[in-house]
């Protein structure tokens, strides 16, 4: 008896472990957002950019530095404990949960993660203890590329490959839908005021939707077939900039506000677009943000952080260009379109989050000021 009781102890409190590393994650990758999205404002209309792939550098980077710069880095990113080694441990834990769960779902058809690998350009070998947290906690695959440099100063490139894979939800019963009502040139007013014109399409069903007073913008939470990820967007109002929306967003959880909305049916129609960044250099942001140290020349483990980030809306074969020639180009039967109570149109600059369910964690965020076509 003595014995059962000792292993239930044991798995509650691993699980309270567990669930406290995913929490202080989650606190870690999406405090962030709105400091490193409007950073990121003054330079692009249009970034998307991965804000679980940024927590995962920064914390390969924490476990790295030495006590003065992780106190730093620790006050810097408002981490919950001010004990560097406790910091590290927690973290780990919550990255090892979830990095995980993507390991196992890498393969599936519908599939939302991260995935970290690395190469080494240095004639020597990391430390072994840095080694294996990379490489245990943080999922990290690492290649030692020894024979194309000379020299034994360590550089280390860090790669996160972080998004979704899916169709949205119920797309083979809403193809024909989507088909019928896109519209191949609509208006989008920019934030500058243009008014441009752009291919819009549609997603109808019940979603939670609806108007978030304290950020004077319009909301929905939109599925994929996936049931671990999902498609928040954000719309400010006319006369409200989008830098003023994320700054009150500091005060908000970001992955709470979907469940704040109320279940609605509605049609909802957005741009057709395509954001694609490559080598975004996160180092400046970073920066601007307090995180100068790690980047110095003589204490900074750091050269840069970069990523690579694409999103598009696309997940449908009705694009305006050559839409004639995809699978959906038959003699459709002629229907009634269904009425649909409610509508929202995403005509204006939005902000966009893809969130994994489970934790509401942020996999990808981003602005849209002027979408483009895609091609």
């Amino acid at each position: 008896m003595r014995l059962v009781c000792l292993v239930v102890s044991l798995l509650l409190g691993f699980c309270q472990a567990q669930r406290f590393g995913l929490s202080n994650v989650v606190s870690l990758t999406n405090g962030i957002i709105p400091n490193v999205l409007h950073a990121l404002s003054f330079d692009y209309d249009n970034v998307v950019y991965s804000p679980f792939g940024l927590s995962t550098s920064l914390a390969i980077v924490f476990e790295g530095v030495g006590n003065k710069l992780a106190d730093d880095m620790i006050k810097t990113l408002k981490l919950d404990n001010p004990n560097p080694s406790v910091a590290k441990q927690v973290l780990r834990t919550g990255f090892k949960s979830l990095l995980e769960e993507f390991e196992k779902e890498k393969h599936a058809q519908d599939v939302a993660g991260s995935y970290n690998n690395a190469h080494l350009y240095s004639t020597t070998k990391l430390v072994p203890e840095y080694q294996s947290v990379l490489e245990n906690f943080y999922k990290v695959s690492i290649v030692h590329n020894s024979t194309s440099t000379n020299s034994s100063e360590l550089q280390l490139e860090i790669h996160t490959d972080t998004g979704v894979m899916s169709h949205w939800k119920d797309f083979d019963k809403l193809a024909v839908y989507t088909y019928l009502t896109h519209h191949p040139a609509a208006p989008f007013i920019s934030e500058k005021g243009i008014t441009i014109e752009v291919p819009m399409i549609p997603q109808v069903g019940t979603y939670r939707a609806g108007y978030i007073n304290r950020l004077k913008s319009q909301a929905v939470e939109l599925h994929l077939e996936t049931k671990r990820a999902s498609l928040f967007l954000l719309m400010p109002d006319e006369r409200i900039k989008i830098r003023d929306v994320l700054e009150k967003m500091l005060k908000e959880s970001i992955g709470s506000l979907p469940a704040s909305l109320p279940l609605t049916e509605i049609e909802v129609t957005f741009p057709q677009f395509v954001i694609l960044n490559n080598d975004l250099d996160l180092s400046k942001t970073l920066q601007l943000l307090g995180l100068k140290d790690i980047f110095a020349t003589k204490s900074g483990p750091v050269k840069s952080i970069k990523q690579n980030a694409y999103f598009a809306t696309s997940f449908v074969s009705v694009n305006s260009i050559g839409s004639t020639n995809t699978v959906l180009h038959k003699k459709l039967p002629k229907r009634e379109k269904r009425q649909i109570p409610n509508s929202l149109v995403f005509n204006k600059p939005f902000i966009f989050f893809l969130l994994h369910k489970p934790t509401n964690v942020v996999l990808l965020a981003g602005l849209v000021r002027s979408p483009s076509q895609v091609p």
